[in-house]
């Protein structure tokens, strides 16, 4: 029920915060009702009665909080949220989110309760002296009923590890210790989700190498299983023998298919979240090609279609990244024309992996959005190559720099990646710089181009000189 917090000093003796105070009163009078039928012996199992109660407690005590009764309310909703904080370690991770909402709720109202009841003063120590004292005692309490819960929980989780349905075929898990592996291997894939949805990696290399633990361990008890049929199949060969050499070979194709998924998981997780050379990226692109082909050829995956036409598709994507890296080697190793010759195979196969995932059935979205992704990267790298092969084409000349203060009239050959700069500089300099020009001593107009002057060669005097002298000089 949506409880609807009213401040008394806006509202106070109105009636809306009549009713609301009383839908409220009634519905924790019918969870108190609700909790005496839950807690009848035999009638619900122990989470139920857990949650039942924490639900009750959780409006008793929102009740006491309208009611300003802050001591009541301090005490229900500490026992509530003991119990959410119980339950919540007890759940998939879409009921934990729910059980993680409702415990930051009691943590408010708890902590506003002890506000109103003490002062900011000393608010940290009540909360510590009140948990420490009330939560002890309710621990003793609740013992028996979460260990109750805890138990009933992980046998649910048994009951659902013993029938395992794998491309439509029913298995059924008799050896119980392979039963505890695979449960054991499904609580730590909770918890390797859980860490990847919170993105806190840094747990995640223990819980991976716990998770292949239990998956060898069960692996090992699959593999003495088959040999110790195997041998008795050996004495008398029987229709039921062959059954159980069946079912035992299909269990171990399934613990070997979730293994390499995994390891699948982890590999591209290393990829995504953690820096890595070109050349690391290669051996992880490699590693994940051969659990590709290991998954593949199990028996089950190549007798489905859908397995097979994914296969190819992850085939064509991950040689396709690998190509990519190798290119990128290349590129560092100053290989031009190589790396431009993988830049084409790389793009070549993501084209293929996009085509296979067309005929893919199921959610390939991810892989989509990898395919999309590496031609684009693809892309501007081969672009970027290229425009340095012309470079060195043009004898090693690197472009200028591009500088705000100069118009671009100025810098026409020169190209800028910062838009923002290009949208402040000016095309040219206007007002213009003045110009010198040559100062004529005599006119300062125009017109002193266009004036023409009389010969002054008849006016000019003549000197007479001797006819020896005249001959010499002339000549």
């Amino acid at each position: 029920m949506k409880r609807q917090h009213l401040v008394d000093g806006d509202i106070a003796g109105s009636r809306k915060l009549v009713i609301s105070r009383s839908r409220l009163r009634k519905a924790a009078a019918q969870a108190l009702v609700l909790k005496a039928v839950a807690c009848t012996e035999g009638l619900c199992d122990p989470r139920t009665e857990l949650e039942v109660t924490a639900y009750a407690d959780w409006l008793s005590g929102s009740v006491a909080f309208e009611m300003q009764k802050w001591d009541e309310a301090i005490e229900r909703l500490q026992r509530a949220r003991f119990i959410y904080e119980k339950l919540s370690t007890l759940c998939d991770t879409d009921h934990r989110v729910l059980y993680i909402q409702r415990i930051d709720e009691i943590e408010a109202n708890v902590r506003f309760s002890a506000f109103s009841k003490s002062g900011s003063a000393g608010l940290e120590d009540l909360l510590k002296m009140q948990q420490a004292a009330r939560i002890g005692a309710l621990a003793d309490e609740l013992a028996s009923k979460i260990d109750l819960a805890v138990a009933h929980t992980r046998q649910t989780q048994s009951e659902a590890v013993a029938e395992i349905v794998w491309h439509g075929q029913a298995m059924t898990v008799r050896n119980e210790r392979l039963r505890e592996h695979l449960q054991r291997a499904r609580a730590k894939e909770f918890d390797i989700d859980q860490k990847i949805k919170d993105d806190a990696t840094a747990d995640l290399p223990g819980l991976y190498d716990e998770l292949f633990m239990a998956y060898g361990e069960a692996a090992r008890v699959l593999s003495d299983d088959l040999n110790a049929v195997t041998a008795k199949e050996g004495k008398n060969v029987s229709q039921k023998i062959e059954s159980s050499v069946s079912l035992l070979k299909m269990l171990q194709n399934y613990v070997t298919y979730l293994k390499l998924s995994r390891m699948m998981e982890r590999t591209q997780t290393l990829l995504v979240r953690q820096a890595a050379r070109a050349a690391d990226k290669v051996h992880l692109y490699d590693t994940l090609l051969q659990n590709v082909a290991d998954i593949a050829d199990l028996p089950q995956q190549r007798d489905n279609p859908a397995s097979v036409r994914l296969a190819e598709a992850q085939v064509h994507l991950f040689k396709g990244y690998r190509c990519h890296n190798l290119a990128e080697c290349q590129r560092q190793a100053g290989k031009i024309a190589e790396a431009l010759a993988l830049y084409d195979r790389a793009a070549s196969y993501a084209i293929m992996a996009r085509s296979h995932l067309a005929d893919c059935e199921g959610d390939v979205a991810a892989y989509q959005a990898q395919v999309e992704a590496l031609l684009t990267s693809i892309r501007g790298d081969r672009c970027i190559l290229t425009a340095n092969r012309f470079l060195e084409t043009q004898g090693g000349k690197s472009a200028q720099a591009w500088d705000p203060a100069k118009p671009i009239l100025d810098q026409s050959g020169t190209y800028s990646e910062d838009l923002a700069a290009l949208k402040q500089c000016r095309l040219v300099d206007f007002p213009p710089d003045f110009q010198t020009i040559s100062c004529k001593p005599l006119f300062f107009d125009l017109a002193n181009n266009h004036i023409a002057f009389p010969a002054l060669e008849a006016r000019m005097p003549r000197t007479a000189m001797g006819l020896l002298k005249g001959l010499f000089w002339k000549s």
